[in-house]
């Protein structure tokens, strides 16, 4: 390929332009003898563009760092570099709200110099611009003092409201008053904000209406109820009746957030018929507005379970079976998950609904409660757990845990379509569900006060499903399974545990090489282990551990025992770490990797605490052996030092003294912790050794002799007549 030397020319002209004059650099240098707020001023008033919007971010951290002089001329000097540069707008915004935050205590000087700035550019004719300084108005007004906002928000607010103003304006005053509201006093309230209210709820543009009967529920929860009940009602029930549906649904959001605060009297008349007005006049074919009502649907009839009747409650929930099957065909409800393909806007919708209705399925239940279940929800949670799309099934299998908690003791019902998710409902549901698996499981184990055994489909989908994500790439969700199957152990006996979960989690070490991945495995076997009745079993692991990871030639193996002894010494108690754990380690002393010596290094103080003199003499002889081995063969100067001060770390910890006074270094609560460990590792072992006695003795199955009076007993054959008949039958044989 040829050189074209025209556009060599052309680049240099281009590299030649970008090169700044002496004259150019000097324009930003900065003296270093300014600081603070000095630095800032002088910026503010010499600086070029950039170092301008550099200077007013510094405000917050600077403002106080000089003399009252220097902060009162940057105050003063705002008010132009605003009106001159546009550009500004957005860090002087940040800044202004940063510094109500940080200087509290400066809250009426920055009132009186910053709010007219802020209320001045919330005017601009830039909406985005407006819209930047409006929410740093309302990120400042709960700082500020009644008397600031008596004197400039509330003027400030009163002439926005106007209908003069646009609509973003207008809009924008709506999100103002519920916020003044919050600080305001009730009489206050009564009196400026609640005629404003009155104004935009009836403006003549529909987004004004929604945006207030969005904002009304701060507005409606700093009164009383007799103020609610005079004042708020009606503009409720006004909005409610709306000619544009927008309006409607945001006043059904509002009320399902305000019922509390409403009177019994007026939830009966008033709110009660104007959610029945909303069934009512929605028609199931109006998909978008059927999103809307099914979003608050399960919220609104959780907040008035304590109003409705046993008829209003079967109207509500006829509704919501219906909102359960929008967009689904007969052969959808009664066949099997199948991937869907080629969605449509109105398929969307459904789907949305029907999501929608997924995500108050726990309100409907705590609405009706769990007595009513199987015989009014049970087929509606069986379609949703089966829906075609994933989004519907995601967001079951997210609360899919509430479900079985509110279903206790009877949560065993729903162990099918927990079964379902786990196989067919896809990877991105079965990683949403096995995030809560121990409770589901421990909550379907308890069936009426019994302990249920579990079945084997259920033990082989759970199977699955972990090692579906343990197949995965990412490594944080494998940790987040592994810490949830430490609650495997109240949900399965011990049989299971070991021979099914045990295997896993064992295997899993080999396979995976991510260190949390790792560390977590190891802390969840630590964790199982301890809590295994079995001592025999617990032995077989114990000396699998010693086999496949001590003894291992692998080094990585090495330090993944390591490893697993922190978490020994964590879950067991300190003798039994010296019986099973102590001599096994203090051979990595003599290990040919060094990274091997480095993390048993860091061990050392970890081994000290557990020693006991003069108990443990022996252990302490061998301790101080491989520390005098690791500073003589050890000659890497990095992992020398490193040892080194483990070393030293080590000599600062005194052994424990036994039956003396003890050290500085012991805890009585740490070694009262490590009593109870130890009791109850011994009863345990007490435990098993009675269980296998009882095992081996235990008598065979006796069968009742009691006859029905009926029937007469046999009568008893001598031994001689027995003799008889057997020689009758071996010479007929014959």
């Amino acid at each position: 390929m040829s050189l074209d030397f025209d556009d060599v020319g052309l680049l240099d002209n281009f590299s030649l332009a970008q090169i700044k004059t002496n004259e150019e650099i000097s324009k930003f240098e900065l003296d270093e003898n300014l600081v603070g707020a000095e630095r800032v001023l002088y910026l503010l008033q010499n600086g070029q563009e950039a170092q301008i919007s550099s200077a007013i971010l510094m405000l917050p951290e600077d403002f106080c760092n000089g003399p009252q002089s220097t902060t009162t001329s940057i105050l003063n000097e705002l008010p132009k570099l605003l009106e001159e540069n546009l550009s500004i707008q957005m860090e002087a915004c940040a800044a202004f709200t940063k510094l109500f935050e940080k200087h509290k205590s400066l809250t009426n000087l920055l009132s009186e110099h910053l709010l007219p700035m802020m209320i001045k550019g919330s005017n601009l004719k830039s909406s985005e611009i407006a819209l930047h300084w409006t929410n740093c108005i309302l990120e400042v007004i709960p700082r500020l003092t009644n008397a600031v906002i008596h004197e400039m928000i509330l003027p400030f607010v009163f002439k926005k409201r106007e209908l003069s103003q646009n609509i973003q304006s207008r809009i924008s005053t709506c999100k103002l008053v519920s916020k003044v509201a919050s600080v305001l006093d009730r009489k206050s309230l009564i009196q400026n904000i609640l005629p404003v209210v009155a104004t935009l709820c009836q403006d003549i543009e529909y987004d004004v209406r929604s945006a207030m009967a969005t904002n009304l529920s701060a507005i409606v929860q700093c009164l009383d109820k007799e103020t609610i009940q005079s004042t708020m009602l009606k503009e409720i029930e006004d909005l409610a009746k709306d000619e544009e549906p927008v309006v409607r649904y945001a006043v059904l959001d509002t009320l399902s957030e305000i019922v509390h605060c409403i009177d019994n009297d007026s939830i009966a008349k008033m709110v009660m018929p104007i959610f029945d007005c909303f069934i009512e006049n929605t028609s199931l074919h109006q998909i978008n507005i059927l999103a809307q009502l099914s979003c608050a649907f399960g919220k609104m009839c959780y907040m008035l379970s304590n109003y409705c009747n046993d008829a209003a409650k079967d109207y509500y929930v006829s509704f919501y079976r219906k909102l359960c099957t929008i967009g689904l065909s007969e052969n959808d409800r009664k066949t099997r998950v199948e991937l869907m393909t080629n969605s449509n806007s109105s398929e969307e919708n459904d789907i949305l609904c029907r999501q929608y209705a997924a995500f108050n399925f726990p309100a409907m239940l705590k609405f009706i409660g769990n007595e009513r279940f199987e015989a009014d929800l049970s087929n509606s949670f069986h379609l949703l757990c089966r829906d075609p799309s994933p989004n519907v099934r995601m967001t079951i299998a997210a609360s899919f845990h509430e479900v079985c908690l509110m279903l206790r003791p009877k949560a065993n019902v729903v162990q099918n379509e927990f079964i379902f998710l786990l196989k067919d409902g896809g990877p991105s549901v079965f990683e949403i569900i096995t995030k809560n698996i121990g409770s589901i499981l421990q909550a379907q184990r308890e069936f009426n006060g019994t302990q249920s055994k579990p079945r084997a489909e259920l033990i082989e989908a759970v199977l699955n499903s972990l090692t579906t994500i343990m197949n995965g790439t990412s490594w944080r969700k494998k940790v987040e399974i592994i810490t949830e199957m430490r609650s495997l152990h109240s949900c399965f006996s011990q049989e299971i545990l070991y021979k099914k979960f045990f295997q896993e989690l064992y295997s899993w070490l080999f396979k995976h090489d991510a260190i949390p991945v790792k560390q977590e495995l190891c802390s969840t076997l630590s964790f199982l282990v301890h809590r295994l009745r079995n001592v025999d079993h617990r032995d077989t692991v114990i000396n699998n551990f010693l086999r496949d990871f001590c003894q291992s030639s692998n080094f990585q193996n090495r330090i993944t025992f390591i490893d697993l002894c922190r978490y020994v010494m964590r879950d067991f108690s300190s003798n039994f770490f010296k019986i099973n754990f102590f001599k096994p380690l203090i051979t990595y002393a003599d290990d040919n990797v060094l990274n091997v010596k480095l993390q048993f290094a860091l061990m050392l103080p970890k081994l000290k605490v557990l020693l006991k003199i003069p108990t443990d003499q022996a252990l302490v002889e061998e301790l101080e052996r491989s520390i005098r081995k690791m500073l003589i063969y050890v000659r890497n100067c990095s992992v020398n030092e490193k040892i080194r001060h483990a070393i030293y770390e080590c000599d600062r910890i005194q052994f424990t003294v036994e039956k003396s006074c003890y050290s500085k270094s012991f805890n009585p609560k740490a070694q009262s912790e490590d009593e109870k460990k130890e009791e109850q590792e011994n009863q345990l072992a007490a435990d098993w050794e009675i269980e296998k006695k009882y095992k081996k003795t235990k008598p065979t199955r006796k069968v009742s002799t009691t006859l029905p009076p009926n029937i007469l007993p046999m009568r008893k054959i001598s031994s001689e007549t027995q003799d008889k008949r057997s020689r009758k039958t071996s010479t007929s044989k014959k």
